[in-house]
C-alpha cells in the first residue's frame, strides 16, 4: 500500500472502527494513512451506509441509490457487501451487519471525524442526494494506481481449461481438471475460492477478464489449457492478478495421462506462494493411470446426470460401472453409483416404499464404500449427507454436511444442503444466511438455490421475498411448483397458486397431498410448518389422494 497524502479541503473524513472514509474521493484509508483497494460500487455502498450509522438501510434503497439507471439483482449488492467486509477484515460481520429480510447496517461504536458530521436522515431522497455528492466529488479520483490489496483473504477463480485436444481425445476429463484444482485450493484456509459452477461459465478460449471481475469479484484468475495426445497430457497454466492484469506465474506440464493428479496438486501448491501467502503443501501423488481412467468415466457419468436427458440413468450407470472396472480402489465409481441411485428416488415422486428402500440400500452401500476409500474427500461426505436426508436422518445429515463444508469451504452446494436441514428443523432464518453465503461463493449459482431461498422465506411468512427469489429462476422444475403454489397462497393469490399446481400435475399427474406426506413428511422435524405446507397445497387445489 502507498501512504495517502494529507487531505486538504473538501469534505471531512468519516472515522469508524480502524478506518477513515473520504466522501470526496470514496477512498477507504487505514489509520496508517494507507489507501485500501475497494471497487467503486462497493465504495458507493459503503458511503451510503456511513450516512446512516447504526441504522438499517434496506436493500431496495441501496439498489436504487447506487444503481439508479439499471436493474441489478440482489446478488450484485451482496458482492459489494462481501467486498467491503473483506477490505475491513470483517470476517465475523461485526462492522457490516446483515438484517435478514430488512437490509444492512454499519455498526459504529464511535463516529468521529475531523469536524462534526451533519446528521443524515434515512429517507431515500437524502440517500440519493448524499451519494450524488459523493459521486461528483469522486470524479477527481477516477483511476487508482498501484494499490495493494488488504490483508483479507485473496479470492481466486479457476476457469475451465481450454480443450486443445483433437479427434477422440477431445472432451477428455471435461471440467474435471479445473474442478480438481478448485478442490485442493479450497482446503487452504488462507484463500477464498469461487465455486467451480460459477468460474466454469466463462469462455476459456478468450477469458473476458473484466467481465469475470465484475461477476465474481476476484483478485486472481487461473486460466489454462489441456491437450491429450494418446497417452500424453500437456497442460499450461497462467495465474493473473485481476486488478493489475499482471501475469504472476505460468508453467507448462508435459507428461503422461497418469500424471494428472500430480499436476493438479503441484498447481495448487504453487498458487499460494505466487499470490504471496504461506500455505501447507499437499504431497504430490504418484502417477496412476487406472485412477485417472476411472476419474474420466466418472466425469462422463456426471455429465449425463446433469443433462437429465432421456436415458440419463442408464448412461450414467454404464459410465460409473466402467469407472469401477477401471479402478475399484478409487472412490469415483462408488461416488457416481451413490448419486444416481439417490437421484432415481428424488426423480420419482410416487415411488413405492419397496423401490425406495432398494435404491436407498444401493446408494448407502456405494456411499459408504467411497467414504472408506476417501474419508477426506468432501464429496463423499456430501453424498452421504444427501442420503441421510432422503432417509429422514436429519442429525446425521447435518454432521456430514458440516464435515464436507470443513473439507471444502468453496463447495456451495454443501451450504444449501445444510440450509435445507435448517428449514425442515424450524430455523429458516439461519437457512437464509447459509444460502446467501452459498451465493457469495457461487455468484452464478444453480436455479435451485433460489428455490430453497423461496422456501425459507415462505417458512418465515415473507411471501413477497420468497416470490422474488423464485422469480429469479430461469426455469422452475416441476417439483418447484409446490413451493411456488404455497408462496402464492401465502400472498393471497389463489388463482396463481392453482396455476402452479396445474404445472406440477402436468408432469406428475398423480401427485397429491398423500404423495407430499409420504415423500417429505419424514424430513420435516418442524411438523407445524409442514402442516402449513399441506394446508397451502390443499388451498391451491392439490387433491387429498
Amino acid at each position: 500500500m502507498k501512504t495517502k497524502p494529507n487531505y486538504k479541503g473538501g469534505m471531512k473524513l468519516i472515522r469508524f472502527s480502524n478506518f477513515d472514509f473520504d466522501p470526496a474521493t470514496l477512498d477507504l484509508i487505514n489509520r496508517s494513512g494507507q489507501r485500501i483497494e475497494l471497487r467503486r460500487k462497493s465504495s458507493q455502498v459503503l458511503g451510503v451506509l456511513l450516512q446512516s450509522p447504526n441504522k438499517i438501510v434496506s436493500k431496495s434503497d441501496l439498489l436504487s441509490v447506487v444503481w439508479p439507471e439499471v436493474h441489478v439483482s440482489e446478488e450484485g449488492l451482496t458482492q459489494c457487501i462481501r467486498d467491503i467486509r473483506r477490505a475491513l477484515g470483517d470476517d465475523e460481520h461485526k462492522i457490516i451487519m446483515t438484517h435478514v429480510g430488512k437490509g444492512f447496517s454499519i455498526n459504529i461504536q464511535e463516529t468521529a471525524s475531523e469536524a462534526p458530521q451533519k446528521p443524515v436522515h434515512q429517507r431515500r431522497g437524502a440517500l440519493v442526494l448524499g451519494l450524488g455528492l459523493l459521486i461528483c466529488l469522486a470524479g477527481f479520483w477516477a483511476v487508482r494506481q498501484n494499490n495493494e490489496t488488504t490483508d483479507a483473504r485473496p479470492r481466486i477463480a479457476v476457469l475451465a481449461f481450454e480443450d486443445a485436444s483433437s479427434g477422440e481425445d477431445r472432451g477428455y476429463l471435461g471440467s474435471g481438471f479445473s474442478d480438481g484444482i478448485i478442490n485442493r485450493l479450497a482446503q487452504f484456509p488462507e484463500l477464498s475460492v469461487v465455486a467451480g459452477n460459477s468460474s466454469s461459465k466463462f469462455d476459456p478460449t478468450v477469458p473476458p477478464l473484466q467481465e469475470i471481475v465484475d461477476a465474481l469479484n476476484v483478485d486472481f484468475v487461473l486460466e489454462g489449457s489441456k491437450q491429450k495426445i494418446g497417452e500424453k497430457l500437456i497442460v499450461t497454466v497462467n495465474l493473473i492478478a485481476t486488478r493489475t492484469e499482471d501475469h504472476l506465474w505460468s508453467k507448462e506440464y508435459i507428461g503422461d495421462v497418469s500424471d494428472l493428479f500430480g499436476y493438479q496438486t503441484d498447481i495448487a501448491n504453487r498458487i499460494g506462494s505466487a499470490v504471496g501467502i504461506q500455505t501447507a503443501q499437499f504431497p504430490v501423488p504418484r502417477a496412476n493411470t487406472a485412477r485417472v481412467t476411472a476419474f474420466d468415466y466418472h466425469i462422463q457419468a456426471r455429465a449425463f446426470v446433469r443433462s437429465r436427458d432421456q436415458g440419463w440413468f442408464e448412461s450414467a450407470l454404464e459410465m460409473n460401472q466402467r469407472a469401477l472396472d477401471a479402478d475399484p480402489t478409487s472412490p469415483y465409481g462408488h461416488m457416481g453409483m451413490s448419486v444416481i441411485h439417490r437421484l432415481a428416488i428424488s426423480q420419482t415422486p410416487n415411488i413405492s416404499d419397496a423401490d425406495k428402500e432398494a435404491l436407498l440400500t444401493k446408494a448407502v452401500e456405494a456411499a459408504e464404500k467411497a467414504l472408506s476409500i476417501a474419508p477426506n474427500h468432501y464429496e463423499t461426505h456430501y453424498l452421504r449427507a444427501r442420503i441421510h436426508q432422503e432417509a429422514g436422518e436429519a442429525g446425521k445429515a447435518r454432521t456430514r454436511f458440516e464435515r464436507a463444508m470443513k473439507l471444502n469451504p468453496s463447495a456451495s452446494n454443501t451450504y444449501v444442503g445444510l440450509a435445507e436441514i435448517d428449514i425442515f428443523s424450524g430455523d429458516p432464518e439461519n437457512a437464509i444466511v447459509l444460502i446467501e453465503k452459498a451465493i457469495d461463493i457461487d455468484p452464478l449459482h444453480p436455479n435451485w438455490y433460489n428455490w430453497d431461498l423461496g422456501l425459507a422465506h415462505w417458512a418465515i411468512g415473507r411471501c413477497d421475498d420468497g416470490l422474488t427469489a423464485m422469480g429469479k429462476m430461469s426455469r422452475i422444475p416441476a417439483m418447484g411448483y409446490r413451493t411456488l403454489a404455497a408462496l402464492h397462497v401465502c400472498a393471497g393469490d389463489f388463482a396463481k397458486a392453482e396455476i402452479a399446481i396445474d404445472a406440477l400435475l402436468q408432469e406428475h399427474p398423480d401427485y397429491s397431498i398423500a404423495t407430499e406426506t409420504r415423500r417429505f413428511g419424514a424430513r420435516w422435524e418442524d411438523q407445524e410448518t409442514f402442516s402449513r405446507m399441506l394446508s397451502a397445497l390443499a388451498q391451491a387445489g392439490l387433491s387429498p389422494n
